[in-house]
């Protein structure tokens, strides 16, 4: 429950980058239920982390409040990655999607076999079963004959 807590003006801070472009930093903080000054140190943490693809703009004028500027894309803000860093994230998700495939692959093929020798053992039980209840006919068959010969 405490990480929750914990965690929650993250989330609440992710949400406002999808609806704002900006939004002033007393705004932020109302919205974080925290001080001005505490949340610029928690959005400050937040994008050194480099889990808020935002910057805050600090306003020389007291008059103005500072912004809390996001950005879009990985294309630009401090999470901007060049060409080479782009490519190279690709290629790496690119191996982990084709590893990954190839577990599905494997667990599919597992799941032919089983269910070939599940419809095996079915069918061998279900004839076990059938040969039992004959012979099982049968002795009972056998038996009613004596039993009636006896008479």
């Amino acid at each position: 429950m405490r990480e929750l807590a914990k965690a929650l003006p993250r989330f609440m801070v992710l949400e406002l980058q999808k609806i704002y472009a900006a939004v002033p930093l007393p705004q932020v903080a109302a919205h974080l239920q925290q001080s001005p000054d505490a949340a610029l140190a928690f959005l400050d943490d937040l994008i050194a982390r480099k889990e808020l693809n935002a910057c805050v703009e600090l306003v020389e004028d007291a008059a103005k409040p500072a912004v809390l500027r996001f950005f879009a894309d990985t294309t630009t803000g401090p999470l901007a990655r060049s060409e080479a860093q782009q490519e190279a994230a690709l290629v790496a998700q690119i191996q982990r999607t084709q590893a990954l495939a190839e577990h599905v692959k494997a667990a599919d093929q597992r799941l032919a076999l089983s269910k070939e020798y599940v419809d095996y053992t079915r069918k061998r039980r279900e004839k076990s079963i059938s040969m039992a209840e004959s012979d099982q006919m049968e002795w009972s068959a056998t038996g009613d004959e004596d039993l009636m010969g006896d008479d």
